[in-house]
């Protein structure tokens, strides 16, 4: 062999080594360090935090970086009552990956939270249930992330800011986010809420949507709500309650379907295009009057209602009613340059009719059977809320509802239904006031619950002297008034790699008839459902196998009972 040949070789091997080193050294930086909890403290005080994994390529020590451009990935684990002082700006850029809260944890941020673009991948903020976020300050999202607050986490925030970049913030059934202050949402911002959002102002600033679905959603804006664009969508029997004005304008809109509710408290404007939508049962009540002009536009269809307690107003605004909807105004109704149209047996009853434009000015369209004209519907009662707590320790619910007003009220029957809206049973009749017009307050002690353990759902019936019945929304209750000796889930080995793993019940119980258990872990989630615990551990097993080093949970639906687990991948 050539010395010229040798030398070639040689350069070769020297390239392939150096190429496979930085090959390998940098895979080996990927790896994360995981940042846990062993105490209550200050974020910043490296006694607090215990540092799992290290690596050997800028590896991170004391206590955890809130961003990192280069080197060992971080994730946090908050297990006790962790303080950051001060306010944090691009949270969790870089190779941060983000911050678990488990069940025991909290975790608050004194000052203001910043999320924007800062590369790498979006952070997270997984929670356990029981698990809380404060932010004392401003938590504004300037980038895509996807954060979930889940059922039994709770948010509380002074102000919350989702911007333009496509942020999505979900709120489960059975979790709360409370916004102090005021909530803003821009164009491409999401807000899904399924459980409980209260905040003290809401601001559709130049768009973004608000979606509320499900018996549990409820939307209470203390204050004002601002349509400035964007769309608020309320479905399947959510409820939005405004306690201050309603304003819609640049295209705003609010939609409401599938018997959603909303109580609107003070004066409600729509202008510029704006648009407000109901449908296939919905229904409002605005507390005050409702004013509509530049091409806004009130709909109700598919037998929707709505009751405008004061005077409603048309400058140049339209009003459409049909399909069986119907429209209550229990003062005038002035059309100056709008229009009113009721079609397929819609109506439009107004209290104050010989004050109101009339039925044959040009402006007013009647088809078929639909009417408007006189007619003043007093509603026997208005509510102003229901509600329902578990009391654990004397093992019964209270519940408790409010009217703001009634007519002609006889009596209330409360009645529940245990894990589902299908079936409602009477429990109790209740005596009304009968007649007021100031607020009422009833509540009654559920304390005849079966063993059980999951929702409780109640709701109301309201009987009027003539007999007529109208319901209050449905509302549910996480109960726990299982035996003390019902046994709990446990997953071993732990920590595992997948191997020999397996689900089974600490003591001996009876074996359930439905399985289902979603699987998380960073590299996402999963559903799964099997006949039996034991072909679940198999399942899980795989999903194990599959899922990147660290943390794993695993909520476990048994019958009536949800078990959470939390398995360390090695």
């Amino acid at each position: 062999m050539s010395q010229q040949h040798q030398l070639t070789n040689r350069f070769t091997l020297l390239f392939v080594g150096i190429f496979l080193g930085l090959v390998f050294g940098y895979a080996g930086s990927v790896r994360a360090q995981v940042f846990t909890s062993v105490k209550n403290g200050d974020w910043q005080d490296a006694s607090v935090w215990s540092i799992g994994d290290n690596c050997n390529r800028n590896n991170s020590t004391g206590f955890p970086p809130t961003s990192k451009n280069n080197g060992c990935a971080v994730s946090v684990l908050v297990r006790h009552h962790v303080v950051y002082n001060g306010n944090i700006n691009n949270f969790g850029s870089g190779v941060f990956a983000g911050v678990e809260i488990a069940s025991s944890g909290r975790l608050d941020f004194s000052g203001d939270v910043t999320m924007s673009g800062g590369g790498g991948s979006a952070p997270y903020i997984r929670m356990e249930s029981g698990a809380e976020l404060h932010i004392g300050g401003t938590l504004r999202l300037d980038r895509a992330v996807s954060l979930t607050i889940p059922r039994g986490a709770k948010w509380v925030v002074d102000d919350l800011f989702i911007g333009n970049s496509s942020p999505v913030v979900t709120v489960e059934e059975g979790a709360e986010l409370i916004v102090k202050g005021e909530t803003t949402l821009r164009t491409n911002a999401t807000l899904n809420i399924q459980g409980k959002f209260q905040t003290g102002e809401l601001a559709f600033s130049s768009g973004g949507t608000v979606n509320a679905t499900g018996l549990q959603a409820s939307i209470e804006v203390v204050n004002d709500l601002t349509l400035a664009g964007g769309l608020l969508d309320l479905n399947g029997s959510s409820k939005l309650v405004v306690g201050g004005k309603t304003e819609a304008r640049q295209n705003g809109a609010i939609q409401m379907k599938d018997f959603a509710t909303a109580i609107l408290g003070q004066q409600v404007s729509f202008s510029n295009g704006s648009r407000f939508r109901l449908e296939n049962s919905a229904s409002f009540r605005l507390d005050e009057g409702l004013e509509m002009s530049g091409g806004a536009r009130l709909t109700l269809a598919q037998n929707s209602s709505g009751v405008v307690v004061r005077n409603v107003t048309l400058p140049d605004g339209e009003i459409q009613t049909g399909q069986f909807s119907e429209l209550n105004i229990g003062g005038r109704l002035t059309a100056t340059n709008g229009s009113v149209t009721t079609v397929n047996s819609s109506a439009v009853f107004i209290c104050d009719y010989p004050n109101s434009t009339q039925r044959s000015a040009s402006n007013i369209e009647v088809q078929g059977d639909s009417f408007y004209g006189e007619g003043c519907v007093r509603l026997p009662v208005l509510w102003e809320s229901v509600t329902a707590v578990f009391f654990q320790t004397q093992s019964h619910v209270r519940v408790s509802w409010t009217t703001a007003s009634e007519k002609n009220n006889s009596h209330f029957i409360l009645e529940r239904s245990i894990g589902g809206i299908q079936e409602f049973t009477e429990l109790e009749v209740i005596q009304a006031v009968g007649w007021s017009d100031l607020p009422s307050s009833y509540d009654f002690f559920d304390s005849r619950l079966p063993a059980v353990k999951g929702m409780v759902y109640y709701r109301v019936k309201q009987v009027d002297y003539d007999g007529k019945e109208v319901y209050s929304d449905v509302i549910g209750v996480q109960v726990d008034n299982a035996p003390s000796t019902s046994s709990k889930l446990i997953a071993f080995p732990n920590p595992t790699n997948g191997d020999k793993f397996q689900i089974r019940f600490e003591q001996p119980a009876t074996a359930p008839t439905t399985i289902s258990a979603t699987f998380k872990s960073w590299s996402g989630s999963k559903l799964l459902k099997a006949e039996s615990l034991e072909i679940l551990s198999l399942m899980v097993a795989e999903e194990i196998r599959l899922a990147p080093k660290g943390i794993c949970l695993i909520e476990v639906a048994t019958d009536s009972q949800v078990h959470h687990l939390k398995i360390m991948k090695h």
